[in-house]
């Protein structure tokens, strides 16, 4: 064989199996262990006061989950609370509403449709805040997430008439569902919700949702969501069938430019669905008996409900809602830095030297992005 023949082939398959751009660096075999590793202990005196224990909690979930306080009201109603639960040693049950399915955008927010390991690691996060609770405070916790969020087919059901185009499947809502299942297995502090979708539909009824001023306020709050759904529907499956549309009403070859006006209007209902669902579904939550005297974790969060924004580096405060959770963004995995960071990016926002890679997790592939 001639000399230069073995040389490129030598060189071909000694090129990483991450490509060129990722260098020559390796992916760790155990990024939940590391991230799980990297996350806050729970530190105070063991021999404090309920009081003091409580105020050590609350300070330490906001650490965990960034945003803002709690006010002052709030703040005292929890400390009061918790402390009662860990002098009579009751179990401790916080609630949250998310996981209910991923972002269909692969184009410029996830890497797929499918439960990723941003997913996981949100599970991991979660997990281990109960396990630091109940560590410290020596009475039982857990964590309820109530993910089939009945108001979701409804906003994409509002797209779907609009375009004529399935957007979400069942078949994929589904495949997440199955997913979410298996893997909060592996995380004992946590539990799913009930479905609470019959006391939505029945709750929808009511009329106090329906008066003008509700309507008013919620479309005022819309106007201020509609943004986050064009976002949400910009990817070229829907801008295809947009432009296509477009051409055939005769406008202007069909530009991105109108196409990008056009989404906005499918939004702004979406975002009035949205609004008007979560109105309702919060009210359900916080009037259920199984969850009323639950302390609340809110994605969204406010100096009421105790923020869990899964994308910020614990300790760190951040007001940053656009990619706090793992369900809108991929997990980027920096370790290319000290200490090794762990963040939620868009798929756009990918850094050009980052990988895409995966790992394998009770049988189940899990997409991520690293840096090394």
């Amino acid at each position: 064989m001639p000399k230069i023949l073995t040389i490129l082939i030598f060189a071909i398959i000694s090129v990483p199996v991450w490509g060129t751009a990722a260098g020559s660096f390796s992916v760790p075999e155990d990024i939940p262990g590391i991230y799980r590793q990297s996350l806050p202990q729970l530190n105070g005196n063991i021999g404090d006061s309920p009081e003091n224990k409580a105020c050590h909690i609350i300070d330490y979930i906001h650490s965990i989950g960034g945003g803002v306080p709690l006010n002052a009201e709030t703040r005292a109603d929890h400390i009061t609370r918790l402390a009662e639960k860990i002098r009579n040693t009751t179990p401790i049950q916080l609630v949250m509403l998310g996981f209910s399915c991923k972002s269909d955008n692969t184009q410029k927010k996830v890497l797929s449709e499918d439960f990723e390991m941003a997913d996981y690691l949100g599970l991991v996060r979660l997990e281990h805040l109960a396990q630091q609770i109940e560590s410290f405070s020596g009475t039982e916790c857990r964590i309820n997430i109530i993910n089939k969020e009945p108001y979701i087919p409804e906003i994409f059901q509002v797209a779907h008439e609009v375009i004529g185009t399935v957007i979400l499947s069942p078949q994929v809502l589904r495949n997440y569902q199955n997913t979410l299942e298996t893997l909060i297995g592996t995380c004992p502090h946590l539990q799913l919700g009930l479905d609470l979708t019959e006391a939505y539909n029945q709750r929808k009824q009511n009329v106090e949702y329906h008066t003008e001023a509700a309507r008013t306020k919620i479309s005022e709050a819309a106007h201020g969501s509609k943004a986050f759904f064009s976002c949400e529907l910009d990817y070229e499956k829907i801008n295809d069938i947009l432009r296509s549309r477009l051409q055939q009403q005769n406008k202007k070859s069909g530009s991105n430019f109108v196409a990008t006006e056009r989404l906005e209007t499918i939004a702004l209902p979406m975002a009035l669905a949205y609004q008007l669902g979560v109105t309702i579904f919060r009210d359900v939550v916080r009037e259920h008996p199984d969850y009323q005297n639950m302390f609340r974790l809110s994605v969204h969060g406010d100096d009421t409900k105790m923020m869990m924004n899964f994308g910020h580096t614990p300790g760190h405060e951040t007001l940053d809602t656009i990619t706090c959770t793992a369900w809108h963004a991929s997990l980027l995995c920096d370790f290319s830095r000290q200490p090794r960071e762990f963040s939620l990016k868009r798929l756009n926002q990918k850094p050009t030297d980052a990988i895409i890679t995966s790992q394998i997790v009770n049988g189940f592939s899990l997409a991520f992005m690293f840096k090394g």
